[in-house]
């Protein structure tokens, strides 16, 4: 085992997370950024040709129900999207494929050979969970949309706040769950997507807290890492913020990766100790009865 092996199967902090997943970069550098670079490189490239040579050409006719420019437009907005997807489906997999082999070997040197197998073993696995992801997500925002403008034709009041406030509570409460569905389907191959859409509510379940709150400080340092260099550096491009966000989402699939397995400890924890109660409270029914009889 390599001494500084970090270890996953424990619950920690959010700050801890953030700690160990900085920690964990540092301690497998060269060969995570390497993979990093492999998966995200080709897209970054792409996003950077289409943002030149695409996104800047203007559409007039496309809302003067013009069908040629119609087309035009969703075959190329769609085309992006459709990478962009498989960049993060990708980037996914190849974390947490990370992780499994770096599980598996205490640390030690990560085989690029099973890494590279373990991302094309699970690619249409996962594509397929994100894209259920995806579609829940895109219905349930149409959801959203029809509340929010039936609760903006009420005239502004305390209860028109409220109502905001109970969109904001559902969506949470609902849609937090699916962010955990990919590191469930990739650690729990055995589970369908379904499976794993239920496992994930469960683990999520009266944890949604400490999860939100590590979506939120994890997602608040991606955005920081990723302004910083304008701030260092006049006069970047605007890909540039693109470009590091795609890089940078890699240190968030880790952290999610860290708060999955906190999540398992966790629930574990709990229904071993639920077994241990039941079985210490039939024992003593059982004593109980003997008693009982003697009497």
């Amino acid at each position: 085992m390599n001494k500084n092996y970090i270890e996953f199967h424990k619950v920690r902090e959010v700050l801890d997370m953030v700690k160990d997943s900085f920690l964990f970069i540092k301690e497998n550098f060269l060969t995570f950024l390497g993979m990093c670079v492999v998966v995200a490189l080709p897209f970054t490239l792409l996003r950077l040709v289409f943002n030149e040579f695409v996104s800047t050409e203007p559409l007039p006719s496309f809302f003067m129900n013009d069908i040629g420019s119609i087309i035009a437009f969703v075959t190329r907005y769609g085309v992006l999207a459709f990478f962009m997807m498989l960049c993060l489906v990708l980037a996914n997999i190849a974390v947490f494929q990370y992780v499994i082999l770096y599980i598996e070997n205490k640390g030690g040197k990560i085989p690029l050979i099973a890494l590279i197998n373990g991302i094309k073993d699970n690619l249409w696995q996962m594509t397929k969970a994100y894209m259920s992801i995806a579609g829940i997500i895109i219905a349930a925002q149409g959801i959203n949309s029809i509340a929010l403008q039936i609760i903006a034709l009420m005239p502004p009041s305390l209860i028109q706040t409220i109502l905001i406030g109970v969109v904001i509570a559902v969506n949470v409460y609902y849609l937090l769950p699916l962010l955990f569905i990919l590191p469930v389907r990739m650690f729990e191959t055995e589970r369908s997507v379904a499976e794993a859409a239920e496992r994930a509510y469960f683990l999520v379940h009266n944890d949604r807290t400490y999860c939100l709150g590590m979506v939120v400080v994890m997602g608040f340092l991606q955005f920081l890492l990723a302004i910083i260099p304008h701030y260092i550096i006049e006069g970047l491009p605007d890909a540039t913020f693109f470009t590091v966000i795609t890089f940078t989402q890699f240190f968030l699939i880790l952290g999610f990766s860290f708060q999955y397995f906190g999540l398992v400890e966790m629930k574990d924890a709990k229904m071993i100790k639920q077994k241990l109660d039941k079985l210490g409270s039939t024992s003593n029914n059982d004593d109980n009865d003997d008693i009982k009889e003697d009497f």
